[in-house]
């Protein structure tokens, strides 16, 4: 750990006792430093997937409004079902679709 003097170019090495207050607040600064890492990886995914799921949820209204809309209000009824706790996985995976069907038909 030898240093270098930028004016006369004397090689020195500063020696110092460590003490214990000064180790502890170390230690305390390096496990802060990596939770702080894991809390803002933590942040960025949260924000991620509440963007996704919250693009997932506007295809999901709009296909279900476009489909109300194109065949009326008895056949939703008949074929997708007012109450979106009957709905079954084949409808929570196309009605979004719907949207970007729609949209890129369009391009």
């Amino acid at each position: 750990n030898a240093l270098k003097c930028p004016q006369c170019g004397t090689h020195y090495s500063i020696k110092s006792d460590n003490p214990f207050l000064l180790h502890m607040l170390d230690r305390v600064d390096g496990l802060t430093s990596r939770a702080g890492t894991y809390i803002s990886l933590g942040i960025v995914t949260d924000v991620g997937v509440s963007f996704v799921g919250s693009i997932y949820a506007f295809c999901m209204y709009y296909g279900a409004h476009t489909v109300h809309v194109f065949v009326g209000e008895h056949m939703y009824g008949v074929i997708i079902g007012h109450d979106p706790r009957e709905w079954s996985w084949w409808t929570y995976w196309n009605l979004p679709l719907v949207a970007l069907y729609l949209v890129t038909s369009r391009l």
